[in-house]
């Protein structure tokens, strides 16, 4: 099993990295190969709205930073970890950029297949907030998120208590399945994506428009449900 990181951190001296880290070495001791990212470590530069990522599915800035490699390895991935400080009740502005690079995966469900780990970490407060929009994205891109842990200084959390959870829940997760396995909320997505994308209107549009053409051409646009898309894409790995 792949898994990928990205830490919206700009120092290698946070907790975010400290935790990061740690998850890392614990992963990969359960033969998980973690490749893991930060916006301290990688370059994303910020989203320049040119659009291309919706009508042409590429973004003319991805050979101009590392963003080709973090989507590559995302796609190659079967587990998504997302880590974030809290910076005035919100996100990182490191992680909001390198979310709005990915953007337009939440019309194509890039993520299906996958099972997702949110992370956010902070002094105080503001986890609340920044927990429920990271977990949101990724279901909005059909990851199966299965969990979502908050690292509160002054709750003096035990880190390797909580890490030891975080482990415990992501190894259940991969036994069980669960990145084949659709939800409520995937559902939901699924079906108003599908609707939005796939109907006569759009029609002429194939082979025009990179979402249209993506929707036609995939495994979705023969599927009623969106367990059925996570299904055959089971069978095609095994």
């Amino acid at each position: 099993m792949k898994a990928m990181c990205y830490i919206g951190s700009n120092s290698l001296e946070s907790r975010c990295f400290h935790i990061g880290t740690k998850l890392k070495r614990k992963l990969e001791k359960k033969g998980i190969i973690v490749d893991s990212f930060s916006s301290k470590e990688s370059t994303v530069l910020e989203c320049i709205e040119c659009h291309q990522c919706f009508t042409r599915g590429e973004c003319p800035i991805d050979q101009k930073d590392d963003m080709h490699i973090i989507r590559r390895k995302m796609l190659e991935s079967d587990l998504i970890i997302w880590i974030s400080p809290v910076y005035l009740n919100n996100l990182s502005g490191a992680m909001k950029t390198y979310i709005d690079r990915i953007t337009s995966w939440v019309h194509t469900l890039h993520l299906l297949g996958k099972i997702g780990v949110v992370i956010t970490v902070t002094d105080r407060s503001g986890q609340e907030f920044v927990s429920f929009y990271l977990k949101n994205i990724l279901r909005l891109m059909g990851c199966n998120v299965i969990g979502e842990y908050k690292f509160v200084k002054v709750e003096n959390v035990d880190i390797e208590y909580k890490l030891e959870e975080i482990i415990d829940d992501i190894t259940s997760s991969i036994i069980n399945e669960s990145q084949y396995k659709s939800t409520d909320e995937l559902e939901k997505r699924f079906q108003i994506n599908k609707r939005e994308y796939i109907n006569p209107d759009n029609e002429k549009f194939i082979g025009k428009n990179y979402e249209v053409t993506y929707w036609y051409n995939s495994e979705m646009s023969k599927c009623n449900t969106y367990q059925e898309v996570l299904d055959k894409r089971k069978a095609e790995k095994e």
